[in-house]
């Protein structure tokens, strides 16, 4: 990665040692462990090479004629029901910012940022975390998606005795929807059947479409489950699922930076409220 030769690298250790006045490695057998003083350096360390990245992509936007380099990132859900729309409503006012788009469930998506690889997150349900600085957007809500006609038309909410005696999509033990259902009163004394399981909700939903069961995901992505002819109906009683975006706390937001996060959010409600 550093594009350098074993020999080289043994130098530059050596010389930071040198400059530091201690070890960062030790070396047994031909082997380096770092050492306690190493270990304590690493958050700094980490917060100086996401600056060096950010400072990276701003310059390689100011010679690409000032056009700046957003590195965007989303857990699957957002990506697919929101995230298109707020590509196509930022680059029709800024065209010439650059935009790198990448999906990550969520663990995988903090990681990302702590490593300086993305910018920004959109997600949902964030952790607090002393590294990173969280903003709330948007509070969407569950809901069931199933095919037109699973369940009455003249039924308007969905509620945990309804699903009793349906085929549920499953979704993984550590998916948020699976999480916060598991929460839900009611749900420990009623046994729900599920013959298919998935990772996200965006395929929970498209199989609940075609008529595979009932999905209950966010209510993001039950407004696509509408756009493909879906009945969505609102859970009761009603659980909220916070939708924010995640950032270094060392992190220094941009202008473009900044009104990407505004379409975000202004789409979500849109979304939200169709």
């Amino acid at each position: 990665m550093l594009n350098l030769s074993q020999p080289a690298v043994s130098r530059l250790i050596s010389s930071a040692e040198n400059e530091l006045g201690f070890l960062l490695f030790h070396r047994q057998q031909g082997r380096m462990a770092p050492t306690d003083e190493a270990q304590q350096l690493r958050p700094a360390i980490l917060r100086i090479m996401e600056s060096m990245s950010h400072a990276s992509s701003l310059a390689a936007g100011l010679r690409n004629g000032g056009a700046r380099q957003l590195r965007i990132a989303a857990v699957p859900s957002l990506a697919t029901a929101v995230l298109p729309k707020a590509v196509k409503s930022f680059i029709e006012q800024y065209p010439k910012c650059k935009l790198t788009l990448e999906t990550y469930h969520y663990d995988s998506l903090v990681d990302a940022l702590l490593a300086g690889h993305v910018d920004i997150g959109f997600v949902y349900e964030p952790v607090a975390h002393a590294a990173l600085d969280t903003t709330d957007l948007l509070q969407a809500f569950f809901c069931s998606v199933s095919t037109s006609g699973y369940f009455s038309k003249s039924k308007k909410t969905v509620s945990i005795r309804d699903l009793a005696s349906c085929n549920i999509i499953g979704l993984s033990k550590d998916d948020l929807v699976a999480s916060l259902i598991a929460q839900t009163d009611g749900m420990a004394d009623i046994a729900l059947t599920r013959n298919v399981s998935v990772e996200t909700s965006v395929v929970a939903m498209h199989l609940a479409a075609q008529g595979m069961g009932v999905a209950l995901v966010d209510s993001l992505t039950g407004a696509l489950g509408k756009a493909h002819g879906a009945q969505v109906l609102p859970f009761t009683p009603e659980v909220p699922i916070r939708v924010a975006v995640m950032r270094l706390v060392t992190h220094q937001a941009g202008l473009h930076e900044k009104k990407f996060i505004e379409h975000f959010a202004a789409q979500a409600r849109l979304i939200h409220a169709g």
